[in-house]
């Protein structure tokens, strides 16, 4: 057999070699359960570097680059990169149509939101009053306003109870970002709890309202403990117009949802907190 066949010729097909190799280790690792993600990427890394070794060809270098790059850095970056490059004006322009759209329709809803409030102060009509009969007939534009005078009131209610809340507060590191409703910061200035609200005003959509909201307290509570390193306590508070709005057995069935979840469930009722309900 000629060992000039199998033999690397160069010092960058000797490196390519050992990078095959190491892939094929992490190819067979990457069908452990546990190490499969992580291992799976390691795989395509080395194999593409290896391969591109091989070929020794600078086109071929350079296009590995942006291959390998997709695993470690964001998509955005990677077109915003390519489309410098390439010389290509019409991709940023598109960017700003899109933004612009979608700002558009923030400042849409934020003005149907503050006309609604407008409304009801030229009216003189009490916020803090709510009609039980009308709940269900009021436009979405005022279900939201109605939201951010409960999540206001009930924010006021729980800071009597268990001290300062926060409210509205941001939380960001390493790319990582989430926005939680209010927040208590303990005597150490670590964050001890974190309160969601949710509104639910339609009593036959409150299961499957809060498993949704477990869902997404989930993901922030990976999120918070991934940007703090903090196990904080997380309340998911249900507000509902009345305490006939739910029964004794579902309300014990849905925080055994959130014990499940590592979330404590509150519920709280209209008049608890603040409100005048009138039929």
């Amino acid at each position: 057999m000629n060992l000039n066949i199998i033999l690397p010729n160069s010092f960058s097909e000797q490196i390519g070699a050992i990078l095959m190799a190491i892939a094929v280790i992490c190819l067979l690792i990457s069908f452990i359960k546990n190490q499969n993600q992580y291992a799976s990427k390691v795989f395509a890394i080395l194999l593409i570097t290896s391969l591109s070794l091989f070929a020794s060809n600078s086109w071929i270098y350079f296009s590995s680059i942006f291959i390998i790059a997709t695993a470690i850095t964001e998509i955005e970056f990677l077109q915003n990169l390519a489309a410098i490059i390439r010389k290509d004006e019409n991709y940023f322009n598109y960017k700003k149509e899109t933004l612009s759209k979608e700002e558009s329709v923030q400042r849409k809803v934020l003005e149907e939101v503050e006309n609604e409030i407008l409304i009801d102060e030229k009216s003189n009509e009490n916020r803090n009053t709510i009609t039980l009969s009308k709940l269900n007939d009021i436009s979405q534009s005022s279900n939201i306003r109605l939201a951010y005078q409960i999540e206001e009131n009930v924010l006021n209610f729980l800071s009597k109870k268990y001290g300062y809340i926060e409210k509205e507060d941001k939380l960001q590191k390493d790319g990582e970002k989430i926005i939680v409703d209010g927040l208590i910061i303990d005597q150490n200035n670590k964050i001890n709890k974190i309160f969601e609200i949710k509104w639910i005003r339609a009593s036959n959509r409150i299961v499957g309202v809060v498993k949704m909201a477990l869902t997404k307290m989930e993901e922030l509570r990976i999120k918070h403990e991934k940007i703090t390193g903090l196990n904080s306590e997380f309340h998911l508070v249900i507000v509902l117009p009345t305490e006939d709005s739910v029964d004794d057995d579902k309300k014990y069935q849905l925080k055994q949802l959130g014990v499940e979840k590592n979330i404590l469930i509150d519920f709280y009722f209209l008049n608890e907190v603040g409100f005048d309900v009138i039929d």
